[in-house]
């Protein structure tokens, strides 16, 4: 008589044979989880191996409920990391400190957008000093709109990002986000000021997608008013990238405990939060404080330390503490014997 038993670290197996024949060991290997992440198999050590044989070979029956020592039977064999980069190659950027970027002015009134440093601009607000950013000042209460286009065209899939603000007396006004193409304007974001937004630098991010050629214009709608006190629209450190504006999505799969993972982009380009799954994860039946959340925001918080312009590398098991011990993958240790 022959048989296969198989054992998880979470069971007690009792394995036995009738009357009083005895169990000779044929062969002891663990089984895994078919996945695509094998580079290597879990192989049970010496040590495990024998206290099977010293508690079951030649005996009528024996009881396995042991804490195997083996590591690869208790360590995280399998991660995958997603995270997203906003990738920043072949960008442009334009703060209007030297000249007007990649900005040509189309407006056919007198009511144009020109560099200014009436209001401190958001290039160099942080520094304490008031730099350029393009502006469109409005003296009269008449209605008017200025307008500004890339100085080329594009036919890829770009991202506009920009800073904007609508001025302190400017409750009327508001800024428009075009894409032109073969003469047809369509408009893409429009920011109307309100009590909260007046007087404030705010980010925007608008994503243009690719096909016929096509340019970017941005326009300044004042509305007609009685009075003429002064209004204005402003725009600064707007950046042109070929990419979609939440980032390109980056995986890495079937990773190691002990590897050395290196995120793609520089810290600053790292969008919102990276992801860890183990895969093929049990609990173990005798631990109930794991706290597998706990070491995904770990990996989050140190890469979030790395100065802007590096790369966060890290490896999971100098992030793990003991208490992650308790999730296993789906191993199972297998048992063959017969009687005899």
């Amino acid at each position: 008589f022959s048989s296969t038993i198989q054992y998880s670290n979470s069971d007690a197996v009792n394995i036995s044979c009738l009357n009083n024949t005895q169990i000779q060991i044929l062969n002891i290997d663990v089984r895994e989880e078919e996945t695509v992440c094998r580079p290597k198999p879990c192989v049970l050590n010496l040590q495990d191996i024998q206290i099977i044989e010293n508690n079951c070979d030649g005996r009528n029956s024996c009881l396995l409920e042991y804490n195997f020592t083996t590591t690869c039977l208790r360590e995280f064999r399998y991660l995958n990391l997603s995270y997203t980069c906003k990738h920043e190659n072949n960008n442009s950027v334009s703060t209007f400190e030297e000249d007007a970027g990649d900005w040509m002015n189309v407006s056919l009134t007198n009511l144009t957008w020109k560099r200014d440093t009436s209001i401190k601009d958001h290039t160099r607000a942080v520094h304490g000093k008031r730099g350029y950013s393009m502006a469109v000042v409005h003296y009269t209460g008449t209605s008017e709109k200025a307008r500004i286009t890339t100085d080329k065209e594009f036919v890829n899939a770009i991202c506009l990002s920009f800073w904007y603000q609508i001025y302190n007396n400017s409750y009327d006004c508001s800024l428009k986000v075009f894409k032109i193409s073969g003469g047809n304007p369509t408009i893409l974001f429009t920011a109307n000021s309100n009590s909260t937004s007046l007087g404030t630098w705010i980010n925007k991010s608008v994503d243009f997608y690719g096909g016929s050629p096509f340019r970017i214009a941005l326009e300044a709608d004042f509305a007609y008013r009685k009075n003429k006190s002064v209004r204005s629209i402003l725009i600064d450190d707007t950046s042109i990238a070929f990419r979609p504006c939440q980032g390109q999505l980056m995986q890495t799969s079937c990773q190691q405990i002990n590897t050395s993972i290196t995120i793609d982009c520089e810290t600053q380009f790292l969008n919102e939060n990276i992801t860890l799954t183990v895969q093929h994860e049990n609990l173990i039946s005798n631990q109930t404080n794991c706290q597998e959340n706990s070491l995904e925001s770990r990996i989050n918080t140190y890469c979030r330390n790395f100065s802007e312009s590096e790369k966060c590398s890290f490896r999971v098991l100098d992030l793990k503490n003991g208490r992650e011990y308790c999730t296993v993958v789906n191993k199972n240790i297998s048992v063959t014997y017969h009687c005899i």
